[in-house]
């Protein structure tokens, strides 16, 4: 079963910032390594998965089709907002739980519509939810969540610059790298401010395993 590994996500004084590597694990085996782990739906709405990518495939056709039928209706009535997509989706998920079919994965839900505080939520595999200023999901929730309350407990969030935010998840998948052997130190952060929601390209940060001496290979 192919596999991704943890995500990481904040909120700050304009939007919010999520990220994650970009490698697709068969096991042991680092089988895709630059594929793309979020998905856009409408304009404001990002949906950024770990676990079993088959069940994300599954789950993110379901949204496409929610968002095509979104369009055809075309009421001025919007359900691909962040809050309705993360309203959606816990509710997808526990269903599947009770059915004894459980999508096993993750999904972080963030996005800004214009005029309104960001939103950031998370659903799990047996339909448990919840909404923060951050959230890791997988390993990251043990190894990154101190560094991600500490950027944006009592508020502090409010305070956070674009650029402090992106440094904290590069420390946070940095830390991910060095502890994980199921990541790649290629990721991609996707900002959602009221502009919208946008991926940038990947690219390769530093970690502390780049030490002199190691053999450097195209999918770290």
């Amino acid at each position: 079963m192919c596999t991704g590994a943890g995500t990481v996500a904040i909120k700050y004084n304009e939007g919010v910032l999520m990220a994650s590597d970009t490698l697709i694990s068969y096991g042991s085996m680092k089988k895709f390594p630059n594929m793309k782990r979020a998905f856009h739906l409408g304009s404001n709405t990002c949906v950024l998965t770990s676990g079993l990518f088959a069940d994300t495939k599954f789950l993110m056709d379901d949204l496409r089709d929610l968002e095509l039928e979104d369009m055809q209706y075309n009421d001025g009535v919007h359900v691909t907002g962040p809050k309705s997509i993360h309203a959606y989706l816990k509710l997808v998920m526990y269903q599947k739980r009770n059915d004894f079919n459980p999508s096993l994965c993750t999904l972080t839900v963030g996005g800004k519509e214009p005029g309104k505080e960001p939103f950031l939520g998370w659903v799990d595999s047996v339909g448990s939810f919840a909404t923060d200023s951050c959230f890791a999901s997988g390993l990251a929730h043990h190894f990154c969540m101190p560094l991600l309350c500490d950027a944006t407990d009592n508020g502090k969030w409010k305070s956070l610059t674009r650029e402090q935010a992106t440094t904290v998840l590069k420390e946070c998948l940095g830390v991910m790298h060095t502890r994980h052997t199921s990541t790649s130190a290629r990721i991609q952060i996707t900002d959602c401010t009221d502009a919208g929601c946008s991926t940038g390209e990947p690219f390769v940060i530093d970690s502390i395993t780049q030490f002199k001496g190691q053999a450097q290979q195209d999918y770290l």
